[in-house]
């Protein structure tokens, strides 16, 4: 069976101006009766493409469902960020009166919830921007016409920049 996706309704563009411009359903997602009876919630997505004239798709076999959290990692990406010494500092200082070993529990689990919290606030936005910029691409993409096409390509070398900074964030969750 050929599954319907949502997004983009080609899959394949040969990224040429103009009237010369082809945009076509060229990949698909095939299933059989077997496969629907092991993930009957699946969602298939063409997402927007960003450097290749393939349009990647996405088969998430839970539905669209996240179940429980993440557990906390020091993330690689705050080297980056010039208040990285400041936020640590703050973080490590809260005074304990506490036998050592609590003491040392204590401090990192402010660790915790101090860079947790900077983090959202410092680095929350490249991966908000970048949401933003693939939605706008993908609302190109999916609605194109002959003036659209400069646009699609500003917005691909932004999302461009914007993915090579949160590459760091990627590199480390792998």
């Amino acid at each position: 069976m050929d599954v319907a996706a949502h997004g983009p309704t080609c899959t394949w563009n040969n990224k040429r101006k103009g009237k010369d411009n082809i945009r076509i359903r060229l990949d698909r997602v095939l299933t059989n009766a077997e496969w629907h009876s092991a993930f009957g919630e699946f969602i298939v997505t063409v997402q927007p493409s960003l450097g290749s004239d393939h349009f990647p798709i996405v088969v998430d076999t839970e539905g669209g469902r996240f179940s429980g959290s993440r557990p906390f990692r020091f993330e690689s990406l705050w080297f980056t960020h010039s208040e990285r010494a400041f936020t640590a500092a703050k973080a490590w200082s809260i005074a304990t009166v506490d036998k050592p070993g609590l003491s040392i529990n204590k401090k990192t689990l402010n660790c915790k919830e101090v860079f947790t919290a900077w983090s959202k606030k410092s680095f929350e936005n490249i991966q908000n921007r970048i949401k933003i910029y693939l939605k706008e691409l993908g609302d190109l993409q999916e609605n194109p016409t002959p003036t659209s096409q400069e646009r699609e390509w500003e917005v691909s070398n932004i999302l461009a920049i914007g993915l090579n900074r949160e590459k760091l964030l990627w590199q480390q969750k792998l």
